[in-house]
């Protein structure tokens, strides 16, 4: 086939494409504003659907089956923008009132280089007493951690006990840098 020839038949495809766009956007529009009140938001949805139309286009077999696919897209789309938004307000909701004060940044800072801190103590730790801790502190009892690993409920009291005086010997100095940081 000639460069010519597949030119034109590349425009003629993006040509159909574009006037198929513009003849349904309005009703797809209309469609998702069923679902969302925002119409960026929905353009947006109607968008990403003929987006993806437009990458399985040769696996329809007529109109109604491209319609619905679009229809479908377009309901998913909508739906999954409800959810997020919906994820959203309800971690917004669940946020402390002072959020975005300057005391709660520090103190959530604060924390996270302090759990950093610790957790590369607990990496130093040997792997069986490093593996103990970390099963105990993600909660789980003695007797859960010694049938996960295969040793008696003592061994693992013995290394939760070795491991903790270890920690406490190597992070002492937390104490006052954290009583000094929030005091």
């Amino acid at each position: 086939m000639s460069e010519k020839a597949i030119y034109t038949r590349k425009f003629s495809t993006e040509r159909k494409q574009k006037d198929f766009f513009t003849e349904n956007f309005p009703l797809y529009l209309q469609f998702a504003l069923k679902y969302i009140e925002d119409e960026e938001v929905c353009k947006d949805i109607v968008q990403e659907a003929f987006i993806k139309y437009w990458k399985w286009e040769n696996n329809f077999k007529d109109e109604v089956s491209s319609k619905a696919y679009l229809y479908k897209s377009i309901r998913n789309g909508c739906l999954n923008q409800l959810r997020h938004r919906d994820i959203r307000r309800k971690y917004y909701e669940s946020l402390p009132e002072d959020w975005e004060s300057e005391d709660y940044f520090m103190e959530n800072v604060i924390k996270e280089e302090v759990a950093d801190i610790v957790l590369k103590e607990i990496n130093k730790l040997s792997e069986t007493s490093r593996k103990i801790l970390l099963r105990s502190l993600d909660g789980y009892s003695n007797e859960e951690i010694a049938e996960e690993l295969g040793v008696s409920v003592n061994t693992v009291k013995t290394h939760k006990a070795r491991s903790y005086i270890v920690l406490r010997q190597n992070l002492g100095h937390l104490r006052s840098l954290v009583f000094f940081l929030l005091f």
